[in-house]
Parts: C-alpha cells; sequence; structure tokens
C-alpha cells in the first residue's frame, strides 16, 4: 500500500506539490485569524448574582441572602452547576450553565427567577447580574486622582466626593461607548450624601413625629405639572419643587394639610449636613498609601 502510494507521488509531482502549496496556504490563512491568547479563557457558560449587603454579618447573609436565591435558582433549564461565596458585605451566587446554553437566554431565566427571589429577600438590598465577561476580562485598570498643581478642596472628604463624581458622569459613560466594553466597576470614593438631622424638641414642639417629618419632606420636592384647557389654546404648567441647592432646602416652606403642617421652615426643625456612607473594607481602595478611587473595564465575553 505505501509503496503504490510513492510510485503514485513520484509520478504526479505536480499534482503533490499544488496540494502542499495549497494546504500550506490554508494553514497560513488560519492561522492570522486563530484567537491566541497567552492564558486561553475556559471558562464555561455562567451567570453570577452579586449582591451588597453591608448590615447584615456573613452568617445571616447566607441565611437572608444567598440561600433564598440558590433556592429559586434551583432547578433552571441546563443549570450544571450552582455555587456560592458569602462574606460581610457580599453575597454572590454564580450558576454554571451547559456549553450549548445561549448566555442571554441564561441570563433572561435567571433575571424571572430573580424577581421571585427579591419577595424574600431583606428590603434593602438590590441583587444585580455581573457583566457578560470573566476572570480574564479585566482589560484595563485606571485610577482617577489630581494633578500636581491642579485646584483642589482641602478636605480629603470633597476631593473623594469630586474624583467619584468625574469618574460617575464623566469617564464611566465615555469608557462604556467603547465597542466590546461589557462593565465599569469602581473602588473607593466617596458617594454624596446629604443628611436630614432633626432636632427633637423643635420637632415635638410642633407637634410632628419623625416620620410625618420624612413624608412631609419627600411630598414638599416633588414636580408637579397641569394643563388648562382654554378656549383658543391650552396651556401647561409645571412646577418644579426640586431644590438645586442646600440653602434652597433648609429655607424651603414644608406644607401639609392632612398633617396640620403649613409655612414651617425646615432649618427651625432641624439641620442638612453633607456626608457619604460608611466604606465597607472590601469595597476601600488606595493608591500611594492614600485613599483614592479606583476603577476596572471589563471586556465583554467573546471579544477578549
Amino acid at each position: 500500500m505505501i509503496d503504490k502510494i510513492l510510485e503514485l507521488s513520484l509520478r504526479q509531482r505536480a499534482f503533490v506539490l499544488l496540494a502542499a502549496l495549497a494546504l500550506v496556504c490554508v494553514g497560513l490563512w488560519s492561522a492570522t485569524r486563530l484567537p491566541i491568547d497567552a492564558v486561553p479563557d475556559i471558562t464555561g457558560v455562567q451567570v453570577q448574582i452579586n449582591t451588597e449587603v453591608r448590615t447584615l454579618a456573613a452568617e445571616e447573609s447566607e441565611r437572608f441572602v444567598t440561600w433564598p436565591i440558590e433556592i429559586q435558582m434551583a432547578g433552571l433549564p441546563g443549570l450544571e452547576e450552582m455555587r456560592s461565596l458569602t462574606k460581610f458585605g457580599l453575597s454572590q451566587v454564580t450558576l454554571q450553565f451547559d456549553d450549548s446554553t445561549d448566555i442571554y437566554r441564561a441570563r433572561q431565566l435567571v433575571t424571572e427567577r430573580l424577581q421571585a427571589a427579591m419577595e424574600h429577600l431583606p428590603h434593602d438590598v438590590a441583587p444585580k447580574l455581573a457583566p457578560i465577561s470573566t476572570g480574564l476580562g479585566e482589560i484595563f485598570y485606571y485610577s482617577v486622582s489630581y494633578k500636581e498643581r491642579a485646584k483642589k478642596p482641602v478636605s480629603l472628604q470633597e476631593q473623594l466626593f469630586q474624583l467619584r463624581e468625574v469618574n460617575e458622569y464623566t469617564i464611566k459613560p465615555l469608557l462604556r461607548t467603547v465597542q466590546g466594553v461589557a462593565e465599569v466597576n469602581e473602588s473607593g470614593g466617596y458617594e454624596r450624601q446629604f443628611v436630614v438631622q432633626p432636632h427633637p424638641e423643635e420637632l415635638a414642639q410642633s407637634g410632628m413625629t419623625f416620620s410625618e417629618l420624612a413624608d412631609i419632606i419627600g411630598t414638599n420636592v416633588e414636580n408637579a405639572g397641569g394643563k388648562f384647557h382654554g378656549e383658543i389654546r391650552d396651556v401647561f404648567e409645571s412646577v418644579c419643587a426640586r431644590h438645586g441647592t442646600d440653602t434652597q432646602f433648609i429655607t424651603a416652606a414644608l406644607n401639609d394639610a392632612a398633617a396640620g403642617v403649613f409655612n414651617i421652615r425646615f432649618d427651625d426643625l432641624g439641620k442638612l449636613t453633607e456626608c457619604h456612607p460608611a466604606p465597607c473594607q472590601i469595597f476601600r481602595a488606595r493608591l500611594n498609601h492614600k485613599f483614592s478611587f479606583v476603577a476596572a473595564a471589563f471586556v465583554n465575553l467573546g471579544n477578549a
């Protein structure tokens, strides 16, 4: 058999050379389009559910957050493996599906089950699906800081306020427009919050409780609109009750006919302070031994 193949190859030299040349060309063409990576990503089809839990211990997070989510996710079509990780501040459930499962179909099924699980979770937690990426999808890290001679606030708190706002409203939206970027996660910085601190004595004299004050403040900062039907044309009206500055808020008059409150200024009942939530240890970021703002961009699955 081998003798006949050798004899045919010697007789048809031109055909053998052309076939070998064609095979080499096809191999070179395939090599230019072959996805090659130093560390190949062999992660299967998986969906990850992350829940930030700031008010519960790890044992309570496991009982009241992780376990109800696992119960709801059990029995999903194509589900091969389900594992979870629970520690202080974070509950993470990872669902591994069959390789033939479409990733978007899997995320849709998980989202539907997650809506049912929300009824059994604490009111102050909000589970979120991780981006369509893997552990090897972290393609870019960056930090946001001031230049050496830049004009910056004196207090460290205000600096971290501004750094977070620049990333949240300028850098992050621009990075999301880049093709292939699935998510941009940040760590560090302070989220600016305004905290209402009522004075119990003045509040008692006015005849209001803390819950009533909270409800009145909520109703007094809502925008309203209306329409007036005229004989010639219709007139649209809108009332903007949202306050642009803290001074507008504390000097605004509080009114609630149901509670019997009329024209009471908030600064007569309490004060408004600017602060930030207490940062959890796992969400802190340091750069050059100083608190800073660090973020990471994740590439979409299949675009790495």
